[in-house]
């Protein structure tokens, strides 16, 4: 086996006993039974719906962009109808461990149901999966540990190196050789995900949920608390849903509802599965990271003694709150260096670029939201815009707001709020860097290919993140990261939680280039200058610490306006502004709808302001 070093056999107790006594052994277990644990998609199944957003109620509609394609799923259970049209023909040979003539066909309708939860073009999570049955469970849904065992040894075997997931929606009692099974296919870098199960007991006392390093998970109804059933404790990693679940029933194309915590596992196969999908090759630990920073916390009810009171949540862009898209711990750092960089109350220039024309502007309209407002000044001086930095009274929260003139008569100012950062920094790099703050395309190219200065420490987005998706098919052939990748680069998350910059924890140094935002490089990629009629506004909010002011929290704001006359009709005028992004509510958003779309969009912050608001 190459999951577990050793055999199964039947034997009389007396060989037992001797087996156990013998010094190169290093444990024997009886076997144990294991069971099943029992775009816009508008109108959505409601457990599809509550993922995609934080809170009650649901909106109808589930929303997303990652479908998982090229990424496959290895679904350990009862086998798969492969023919079902819910699957699309996205369903590959597999491998089955019990001996009834079926194969991998599924004569159960667990697998099935668990493979359309994952990967259904109706009721998945990630629609463009491949998914692949590993038959572990025969017709009754029972198998023991030694099928398991074969089934994760041929997809140890057989995985697709990088691109792979494990689900096991099923479980047993404790059982160390099945947990070192589950923990081989981790160390080879294939994350499993496990069902808590459904006996209403502690998941730790259960296999494969309490392996430490799988994805543990409960399961939750649509008010948002754990059903009775559910197991519970601290091996769970989460919560997603579990009750009535429609999904692929054994025939085809019926569908069938099933409650248990196999039916919530899959929910978190699909997401792992789609964040895979932008940073093939993460680690298990690097996806269990950025799964962590994305959970809603706090909203459920009945979650039983020692689990996490944490949500799935898959957002139809991981770009805010810490996954990777506008800041880094090394820069967050560098500003808080300085304790006396700001007082309370007061604001800071932090950096400043030349511009042309000037207007002043506030970013949001104080009567509605009093806590986002910063004033645009007019111009620091003739030409320039500025970076400003306003240490908040009470709050412990430094804002920054990147101030600029606007080049449109002051007399008709109004702009269209839309989500575009029109700053002129795409990376971060030290105050005293000898690199220059406008690299042209090919510079990058050259020193994210590792073909210039051997001492740049490029870095790379998060894995997971809409911004890693996007810099890669900036930086590389194809819009593929190199395997392996390119010695020079800096890869994975900080001591912070931070997801873009693996640093010591100082400032950021002389040869590190930090990507900052997709916007920000878009502007100046395509070449874009500040005559183009852009202004500012407030989109979103990313939150880092200082480790060297105590108690010093960063936030970092991103502005943009666009014009209204970019857009005719339901088409862009100026067609560099496909990559804009965009939050859901926007006029751009909403008026876009023609032949030429917006490649990339967002939600707002949820407690910051609207972007479909304008100026005065």
């Amino acid at each position: 086996s190459q999951a577990v070093r050793g055999f199964a056999a039947s034997l009389p107790a007396a060989a037992v006993d001797d087996l156990r006594t013998n010094p190169d052994v290093r444990a024997v277990e009886r076997d144990v039974r294991v069971s099943a644990a029992g775009g816009v998609e508008s109108p959505a199944p409601w457990n599809l719906d509550r993922i995609d957003q934080r809170s009650l109620p649901v909106s109808n509609s589930f929303t997303y962009d990652g479908d998982g394609s090229g990424i496959t799923v290895y679904v350990v259970d009862t086998g798969i109808r492969a023919d079902h049209a819910e699957l699309g023909g996205r369903v590959g040979p597999g491998f089955t461990a019990i001996s009834d003539g079926n194969g991998t066909n599924d004569c159960n309708g667990h697998g099935t149901h668990v493979a359309g939860v994952t990967g259904g073009s109706t009721y998945g999570v990630a629609k463009g999966v491949t998914l692949v049955p590993v038959r572990v469970l025969d017709c009754d849904g029972t198998g023991s540990g030694t099928t398991a065992i074969a089934g994760l040894d041929w997809v140890l075997a057989n995985r697709v190196p990088g691109k792979s997931v494990v689900n096991m929606s099923l479980g047993g009692p404790a059982a160390g050789f099945l947990d070192d099974a589950v923990n081989a296919l981790i160390n080879a870098g294939i994350p499993v995900v496990a069902a808590a199960g459904n006996a209403s007991m502690d998941a730790c006392a259960t296999s494969p949920a309490r392996v430490p390093n799988a994805v543990t998970v409960g399961a939750t109804n649509s008010s948002d608390a754990r059903p009775s059933f559910s197991n519970f404790g601290p091996c769970l990693d989460l919560f997603a849903p579990g009750v009535g679940i429609v999904s692929a029933g054994i025939g085809s194309p019926t569908s069938a509802s099933s409650d248990g915590t196999s039916a919530a596992a899959p929910h978190v196969s699909g997401m792992i599965a789609t964040l895979l999908q932008g940073a093939p090759g993460a680690s298990p630990a690097a996806l269990r990271t950025t799964l962590g920073t994305l959970l809603t916390q706090g909203v459920l009810a009945n979650i039983g003694t020692g689990s996490p009171n944490s949500l799935l949540y898959a957002p139809p862009r991981l770009r805010l709150a810490g996954v990777g898209t506008a800041t880094t711990g090394p820069f967050l750092t560098a500003l808080g260096a300085d304790p006396g960089a700001l007082a309370l109350g007061g604001t800071r220039q932090v950096d400043s670029f030349p511009i042309t024309g000037a207007s002043p502007i506030a970013t949001q309209d104080p009567a509605t939201v009093p806590g986002c407002t910063i004033t645009r000044p007019a111009s620091q001086a003739a030409g320039r815009s500025a970076l400003l930095a306003s240490l908040s009274a009470g709050n412990g929260c430094v804002q920054f707001a990147q101030a600029e003139s606007l080049d449109l008569s002051p007399a008709s100012p109004r702009l269209a709020y839309v989500p575009y950062s029109r700053e002129n920094v795409t990376y971060a790099i030290s105050v005293v860097s000898a690199l220059p703050k406008n690299f042209t395309l090919a510079q990058l190219q050259t020193i994210y290919r590792c073909q210039g200065n051997p001492s740049y420490r490029p870095m790379l987005p998060a894995a997971g993140s809409g911004l890693r998706e996007f810099w890669v098919a900036q930086m590389y052939p194809g819009g593929v990261l190199p395997s392996p990748p390119p010695a020079c680069l800096q890869d994975g998350f900080d001591e912070f939680g931070v997801p873009i910059a693996p640093n010591a924890g100082g400032p950021v140094n002389n040869f590190e280039i930090v990507p900052v935002s997709v916007p920000q490089w878009t502007a100046q990629a395509a070449g874009v200058v500040t005559t183009d009629g852009r202004g500012v506004t407030r989109i979103g909010q990313i939150e880092g610490r200082s480790p060297f002011a105590g108690d010093f929290g960063l936030v970092r704001d991103l502005y943009a306006v666009i014009p209204a006359s970019a857009v005719t009709g339901a088409a862009l005028t100026d067609l560099r502004l496909r990559n804009v992004f965009v939050g859901s509510d926007s006029r751009l958003c909403l008026a876009v709808t023609g032949p030429i779309g917006l490649r990339y969009g967002f939600r707002p912050h949820p407690s910051c302001g609207s972007t479909s608001l304008q100026t005065p």
